[in-house]
């Protein structure tokens, strides 16, 4: 998402202009176009505020989205470990590239 990291202000955003303002990217209109954070800190945030467990969250940023548009949740195959995810509790998750 191209507003991913950037500070509060007015960007170019395709033919429009967003506002970055507390993590979020918004139309003029106020529809939402997306956030400033990286996927790591909504995994944590989705087990932080309680709306998720750990494996749900990690499923959420990682299998799920490839199910939502058709693709499967692995390579027949393939090998899935291109992320180790860790937890030292239940909010301190973090992962590596393999």
């Amino acid at each position: 998402m191209s507003p991913l990291g950037l500070p509060d202000g007015k960007y170019p955003w395709d033919s429009r202009q967003i506002e970055v303002k507390h993590g979020t990217a918004r139309l003029a209109d106020g529809t939402l176009s997306g956030t400033t954070l990286p996927l790591l800190v909504g995994v944590q945030n989705l087990v932080r505020w309680g709306i998720a467990e750990v494996g749900e969250a990690i499923a959420l940023a990682t299998t799920v989205p490839r199910l939502a548009i058709g693709l499967p949740s692995s390579w027949v195959g393939q090998s899935a470990d291109l992320l180790r995810w860790s937890c030292s509790n239940l909010i301190d998750l973090t992962w590596q590239r393999l």
